[in-house]
């Protein structure tokens, strides 16, 4: 989770189905990803916070900058670190969902606790006064990017926002594709087609494959060399080793694909290799 602009409209959403409903008005901070030319009149908001809030039929209302009265209580993170921070600091979690899990729990025991020197607690007041006044959420709001790029002759897609490679069927090599992606997903497409799906990563230079992308041929040296010979090489016994590489090792990590292995698979493809 980061500041940038896909993850904090996340967030943003994720409250808004949290609490159940939209107000009539959010009051964000001036950060880049709500905000991209503070004024205390007229404020320029993020053309994709503002398709948000369209969709979702609310108000931005950013706080004026050095008017500190201007944001929610809730502003004030001293009462998370003492009440959710504090406790959770004390146990380890395996898991991003089990770390969230207890957050959950933690936040719900505060909410629940009476307030001080009153008779109802911080809960029972939204279900009662502020409920009411929210408007239903309706249905996610899907924020996607696009990128183009060409499939490298391994097979692989950079997606170069976060420069990680994903696969696509070995048909595809060589030609330009569209990458869609969200924060959490990666959609790859050729011709209106999509070819490949993913989780998105975000880890710069590793590859993502996908099982059963590329073939795996069990062609022995000699058929190697006749290979070699189909397509005009010298049937040496390195090139004959590479022909009769397997592209898939146990685990199903795919190995470096060579120049004359790609011209097996296109060959196999064609139908010559038998």
């Amino acid at each position: 989770m980061s500041q940038q602009k896909e993850d904090f409209i996340a967030a943003c959403e994720n409250t808004l189905h949290f609490i159940g409903g939209v107000p009539a008005a959010i009051v964000p901070d001036n950060l880049k990803a709500a905000v991209t030319k503070s004024s205390r009149y007229e404020p320029t908001l993020n053309e994709t916070f503002e398709d948000f809030a369209d969709h979702y039929g609310t108000t931005i209302l950013p706080a004026r900058a050095y008017r500190p009265r201007d944001k929610a209580l809730v502003e004030g993170v001293k009462i998370i670190y003492t009440k959710v921070y504090a406790p959770l600091n004390k146990h380890i979690y395996h898991s991003l969902s089990e770390l969230n899990t207890a957050i959950r729990q933690a936040l719900e025991v505060h909410n629940s606790q009476l307030l001080k020197g009153r008779n109802y607690s911080r809960k029972l007041q939204f279900e009662e006064i502020e409920r009411q006044t929210l408007a239903a959420a309706g249905i996610a709001l899907p924020v996607q990017k696009h990128f183009y790029a060409r499939v490298i002759k391994n097979g692989h897609v950079n997606l170069g926002p976060d420069k990680h490679y994903y696969s696509v069927p070995y048909r595809f090599i060589g030609k330009r594709v569209k990458l869609l992606y969200s924060r959490t997903i990666v959609e790859i497409y050729s011709n209106y087609e999509r070819i490949a799906l993913h989780p998105r990563e975000k880890n710069p230079m590793v590859i993502r494959p996908t099982k059963n992308t590329w073939p795996v041929p069990t062609a022995s040296k000699a058929t190697g060399r006749q290979i070699c010979s189909s397509i005009g090489r010298p049937p040496s016994t390195r090139m004959s080793g590479y022909i009769s590489f397997r592209y898939w090792s146990v685990n199903n990590t795919p190995n470096r694909l060579t120049s004359p292995a790609w011209e097996y698979l296109a060959l196999q493809k064609a139908g010559t290799t038998g």
